[in-house]
């Protein structure tokens, strides 16, 4: 048995999966591709898959992280998995599950904020100056409720861009986002921004991946 590590992008329609989707998709083409998964025990067995900080619906990314033990050395198990999946979801890098999850430190993320009839450059000045703010408020659903937080402690590194686009000008917000316990969800980055004006007419959120402590790519 090998506890195997698949890295996967979720892009496209996928994006609109729910994690529980996911999971099931995934588990179907392993078995699809007639790779062996060891399973819980007991009256309901599933199989030991799990998925590091799921993405939120409508959220793409290109660096998730699959662990599960597999029961075989088969080889190409990359491409077995892949003739089973759907548009969206395609594994792109297979290695041991050596480090643990919690090593997980950092989420990487773009954002690409649309504005309609608003000056991009202006945008973009008074964004970086939110975001440099060491107080940034927000409102946060929790179990008691919703609660403020300061979105400033969540944010190690924020970068904004305004580039060309087939479409106009947008804006690129290039964040990296403290992954510990799980990273915030980076709508939140969106919901602070309190003077109508200044917010976006749409957004697209992509994972470019996690970093551990030391900022390397983590797998």
């Amino acid at each position: 048995m090998r506890n195997l590590r698949f890295v996967f992008e979720k892009k496209g329609r996928a994006a609109y999966l729910s994690h529980l989707d996911v999971m099931r998709t995934f588990s179907r083409s392993f078995h699809r591709a007639e790779i062996p998964l060891r399973y819980t025990e007991g009256f309901n067995p599933h199989p030991f898959i799990s998925i590091a900080h799921p993405l939120s619906v409508g959220v793409t990314g290109s660096r998730e992280i699959l662990d599960c033990d597999v029961l075989t050395d088969d080889a190409n198990l990359i491409e077995r998995v892949n003739k089973y999946l759907p548009e969206g979801l395609k594994t792109v890098q297979l290695s041991d599950a050596t480090r643990k999850v919690n090593e997980i430190a950092f989420a990487k993320y773009q954002l690409t904020l649309y504005y309609d009839n608003r000056d991009r450059l202006l945008a973009a000045e008074w964004l970086s100056s939110l975001f440099e703010k060491s107080y940034i408020p927000v409102m946060k659903k929790s179990k008691r409720g919703m609660v403020e937080i300061n979105l400033a402690e969540s944010i190690d590194k924020l970068k904004i861009d305004v580039v060309d686009d087939a479409f106009g000008d947008e804006l690129k917000l290039s964040v990296l986002i403290k992954a510990s316990p799980a990273p915030l969800n980076p709508r939140y980055l969106i919901e602070s921004i309190v003077e109508d004006d200044l917010r976006p007419d749409f957004v697209r959120y992509h994972r470019e991946g996690f970093l551990d402590m030391q900022k390397q790519s983590f797998v």
